[in-house]
């Protein structure tokens, strides 16, 4: 049973790493020009699959991106050369959804266009055909909410929205020694944590692994307290991080309940940020 269970990590895993690596090439390569800021943004991605350098289907792909990390050069042939690589089917487990892949990719393109901290006219336009091509996503995070940005047809509005949401998937997709939520938790107590918390007659949800509580006990303090339990929805006041992090974080790019905090919090519904330690220190 635990070789069927690496297997299905394993194969989760490429895939979401050539998905993302697939986004960001295409997202440097919008404008048709790749600078070093860019190239930065390939090595991280090397960086972060360091350990299985020696793998297929990374070898041939870290060999690819080296040799353009070290001679500082990347050209439109060399991303085609390496994305005609990815969608081989030597990268492909087949483990997620057709949406889930793009939904992916999407993100890794977000990553792609604002590894410099900048966005022009030809990102912007090349964004917009991206989406327009991809309308099936159309109800998901963060389709729906980059296309709402586009429609304001303001480039440095769009600048400011994909900062921002790359600087959420980085903080979901971060890889802790100690399998811990740290990195997560810091941004979104710096983002959205607000410091009072009330229990009388207040929501609250629950999310991620407690290296210390059953998630039945940090409920039933909040009961105890006054506070009642629900789902993430308009209603919800309070949603409580645990410190350990979740395997569906890393393979899936980011939770569900996180997905649907992120979604409400753009139609400016105000729920809180809870760490497992401020909810039992409060």
């Amino acid at each position: 049973m635990e070789k069927n269970i690496d297997y299905i990590l394993n194969s989760a895993s490429i895939e979401r790493d050539f998905n993302l690596l697939q986004g960001i090439l295409t997202g440097t390569n919008f404008d048709g020009i790749i600078n070093e800021m860019e190239i930065v943004a390939l090595k991280n991605w090397v960086s972060n699959v360091n350990p299985y350098q020696n793998r297929q289907p990374y070898y041939e792909v870290i060999l690819l991106l080296n040799e353009i990390i070290e001679t500082g050069k990347c050209s439109s042939q060399d991303i085609d050369d390496i994305l005609w690589f990815i969608n081989s089917k030597s990268t492909r487990r087949n483990y997620y959804t057709l949406d889930n892949n793009k939904r992916q990719i999407l993100i890794g393109i977000i990553c792609g266009i604002i590894a410099d901290d900048h966005i022009n006219i030809n990102e912007f336009i090349q964004l917009e055909k991206w989406m327009a091509e991809n309308t099936n996503l159309a109800g998901t995070f963060p389709y729906d909410e980059i296309k709402r940005t586009l429609e304001l047809k303001n480039t440095s509005f769009l600048q400011e929205h994909l900062l921002n949401l790359k600087q959420i998937f980085e903080s979901f997709t971060s890889e802790d020694s100690d399998n811990s939520n740290n990195n997560l938790i810091k941004f979104l107590e710096e983002n959205l944590y607000q410091n009072e918390v009330f229990f009388d007659n207040m929501n609250f949800c629950v999310t991620g692994k407690s290296g210390i509580y059953l998630r039945k006990d940090i409920e039933l303090m909040i009961l105890e307290r006054g506070g009642k339990i629900c789902g993430v929805s308009k209603k919800l006041d309070y949603l409580v991080i645990c410190n350990e992090k979740s395997n569906a974080w890393t393979l899936g790019v980011y939770g569900n309940k996180i997905e649907k905090l992120i979604k409400l919090k753009e139609e400016g519904i105000n729920i809180k940020i809870l760490t497992e330690t401020h909810l039992i220190n409060a």
